[in-house]
């Protein structure tokens, strides 16, 4: 699908969410694209969605959710996979890992799009081999011994796959994806408008 193709409908923006998720890493790309609904014609869904649906319980200790369970989510054109102390759990349990394979390889996924620590389920899930891709500073270390065939990268955020595959590094520069991908989108000026929106 063509980012023209896109504009010509609203999107469905599916949140990923799990135990020990980091809340700022979901909440501010949230932020930024529930705004974005403001300037464009189509004003787009934005939705939390979980593994089974029960509410996940955020690294904060706050209960996030209800969520929608994998098997109802549908059609799925964004999906943004923020990341959390959580993480490490998460890259062990192959419902999510798989899911984000399968939305990845079904062709009907535009963009994914991953915050902080949330490039570990990405890479697990097989999308970052051979790409190149930001996390963390704190976890890069780490990060490279577990997937020497990602190459980390200083920018963030790093895009590959035509656009396709979008990971970000600290908490705040998920902020700066969701940015990047809403130009992708809608262009400059609405960029222009959602930052003026948000003040950051």
């Amino acid at each position: 699908m063509t980012c023209w193709d896109m504009l010509q409908k609203p999107l469905d923006i599916a949140v990923l969410v799990y135990d020990g998720v980091e809340a700022a890493d979901y909440v501010n790309p949230m932020a930024v694209l529930e705004k974005t609904n403001d300037y464009i014609d189509h004003a787009n869904t934005i939705r939390l969605i979980s593994k089974d649906g029960a509410p996940a319980t955020a690294s904060n200790g706050t209960l996030v959710g209800p969520a929608i369970p994998f098997a109802q989510t549908g059609i799925i054109d964004i999906l943004i996979v923020p990341g959390g102390t959580g993480v490490f759990s998460a890259i062990t349990d192959a419902r999510i890992t798989g899911f984000i394979r399968d939305q990845y390889e079904s062709g009907a996924l535009s963009h994914i799009l991953s915050v902080c620590s949330g490039a570990y389920l990405l890479a697990e899930a097989g999308l970052l081999s051979g790409r190149e891709a930001a996390v963390t500073d704190r976890l890069k270390d780490d990060f490279k011994k577990r997937y020497p065939n990602v190459r980390v990268v200083d920018d963030s955020p790093a895009v590959a796959d035509g656009g396709r595959v979008v990971t970000s590094g600290q908490i705040f520069k998920g902020i700066g994806a969701a940015y990047w991908l809403v130009e992708r989108l809608y262009g400059s000026e609405v960029l222009e408008k959602v930052r003026k929106r948000l003040g950051y």
